[in-house]
């Protein structure tokens, strides 16, 4: 399958992907990995997966230390072993609860871009970008 730019008609016509593996090389010098990109394949990087970390770290911080925060203000009748009982409830929650906050934090929007940058393409020739 030929592929031509829709603006220039043009047959020099590649993916993304291509541009991007065929201008990004890593390597490596005194133990420290880095990548080199060609300008052209800086610009056309694969979207990145990025979890929301901000609202996710402050809810963790949150949950695993409520229940600490919590026991220091109860009345006296939380002595001895009900009091440390609850503290192992109360933060084995909060560890679940973090875990599951974090496991359904990722970027909703990453599919869509993913599936876009598949199917993008750029003209070697007049520099226009387009999806198929």
């Amino acid at each position: 399958m030929t592929l031509v730019c829709p603006k220039c008609g043009s047959g020099d016509v590649r993916s993304y992907r291509a541009i991007y593996e065929s201008g990004t090389h890593v390597g490596s010098v005194a133990g420290y990995q880095h990548t080199v990109s060609s300008t052209l394949a800086a610009t056309v990087q694969p979207p990145q997966d990025s979890p929301k970390v901000g609202r996710v770290g402050c809810s963790a911080v949150l949950t695993l230390f409520a229940p600490f925060v919590i026991a220091s203000f109860v009345p006296g009748w939380w002595n001895g072993n009900v009091r440390g009982i609850a503290l192992v409830v109360l933060f084995a929650l909060g560890v679940y609860v973090t875990i599951r906050v974090f496991r359904g934090a990722r970027d909703a929007g990453y599919p869509a871009r993913a599936q876009a940058w598949n199917r993008s393409y750029y003209c070697m020739r007049c520099s226009h970008r387009f999806l198929l």
